[in-house]
């Protein structure tokens, strides 16, 4: 992945944030995993520094979790 800032839509954190924990809830995850989601959600979006998340691929997602011990 690229080097730069993170990429958040408009800078906006909190937006993104939001949208996304609706979306776990729609999905019926726990509230206690939500915090865990989101973590792992930010955590992905600061290493794909400088992309916007709509130009990530599926593969670069796969490469990410398997860097981060996930098979």
């Amino acid at each position: 992945m690229q080097q730069g800032k993170a990429s958040f839509p408009n800078g906006n954190v909190a937006i993104f944030r939001g949208k996304y924990r609706k979306n776990l809830g729609k999905r019926r995850v726990k509230e206690s995993a939500q915090r865990w989601y989101m973590k792992g959600a930010v955590d992905f979006i600061k290493a794909a520094q400088g992309w916007k998340l709509h130009d990530h691929r599926t593969d670069d997602t796969t490469r990410y979790l398997e860097e981060q011990g996930w098979k």
